[in-house]
């Protein structure tokens, strides 16, 4: 399963809602992913920093533990730091 077909609840994952100074944020897979950290929320959560048109946004990533287990998701997500969101997206969730 690609990163982008993570469902939470009933919406889409990824990517998450974005945060920051710039209004009105970013929408859909844009910017280049700066940062990871996580897992928080109990294991459900990895709060991700990107940069877009030279501001930075904040986003929480929510997943279901039945469907994939935070820690390799996070390790993937810090191994890609510097990479577009678009291309985020693409990449295979670990089971």
């Amino acid at each position: 399963m690609k990163l982008r077909e993570l469902r939470y609840y009933q919406g889409p994952a990824f990517p998450p809602v974005w945060i920051g100074p710039g209004l009105p944020p970013p929408g859909g897979e844009r910017g280049r992913l700066t940062g990871a950290a996580g897992p928080v929320a109990r294991g459900r959560g990895i709060v991700l920093s990107i940069e877009w048109q030279g501001l930075h946004y904040s986003g929480l990533l929510l997943v279901d533990p039945a469907q994939v287990r935070s820690d390799p998701l996070y390790r993937l997500l810090v191994a890609n730091v510097g990479r577009e969101i678009a291309d985020i997206g693409d990449l295979e969730v670990p089971a």
